[in-house]
């Protein structure tokens, strides 16, 4: 939901603060990027920094991504993001999710 979340309502979007309906599109919405394999992450991904309003050189990957870094690297410790995660710590820093560290390079 939360790949869907981003795309749909921006890089600050919090899901549990969507209504019901907005929280099951942006759950299909990111189910079905998923679905759509690699190509489509890294293209949902890549249209999420675009989005971005972070313009500073130095704008690190919570500037660049907002909810979704956050989420992927602090809060979906109980929920496996799968292969999305991987491709995502890649994009974030150059390295898989099981590699992923919010503190360091």
């Amino acid at each position: 939901m939360m790949m869907g979340a981003v795309l749909e309502h921006g890089n600050k979007a919090r899901p549990h603060r969507l209504y019901r309906n907005d929280q099951e599109a942006a759950a299909d919405i990111g189910f079905s990027v998923c679905r759509a394999g690699t190509g489509a992450v890294i293209e949902a991904l890549d249209t999420s920094r675009r989005r971005s309003s972070a313009t500073a050189v130095q704008a690190g990957p919570l500037a660049k991504y907002g909810t979704l870094f956050d989420w992927l690297g602090r809060r979906c410790n109980a929920i496996d993001p799968g292969q999305a995660g991987d491709l995502a710590g890649i994009r974030f820093r150059g390295r898989p999710k099981g590699a992923f560290s919010v503190s360091g390079p």
